[in-house]
């Protein structure tokens, strides 16, 4: 099976595919409480679903630099391999934002 295909049977479950969306919308890393909260299932469920994504390369999984005592926590975000993909940003969406940001100002200057 290839990699899209992989990929692809990972997104067709709702609740992935609503999870993977989440991430890829987020502008920051996202922890399983936070996606806990968002499908309204328990924590053991959402990283069940989390570890198929993470199988399928879409999401990455890091881990939190503490400083105070405790388990760190495991946040995660769009895996770079699939930015621009799958209806997500890529990087060429940051730099249309910036110019498109440039000439609306550069407009109101007028």
């Amino acid at each position: 099976m290839s990699k899209i295909q992989i990929q692809a049977r990972a997104l067709g479950d709702p609740t992935r595919y609503r999870l993977y969306r989440y991430i890829a919308s987020s502008e920051n890393n996202v922890t399983v409480a936070e996606l806990t909260e968002l499908v309204g299932f328990n924590h053991n469920a959402v990283r069940q679903h989390l570890n198929i994504l993470l199988s399928a390369g879409l999401v990455c999984e890091e881990l939190e630099l503490r400083s105070t005592p405790g388990r760190p926590r495991l946040p995660y975000r769009l895996s770079p391999d699939v930015e621009g993909t799958f209806e997500s940003k890529g990087p060429n969406s940051w730099l249309a934002t910036v110019l498109a940001d440039a000439i609306a100002e550069k407009k109101n200057t007028y």
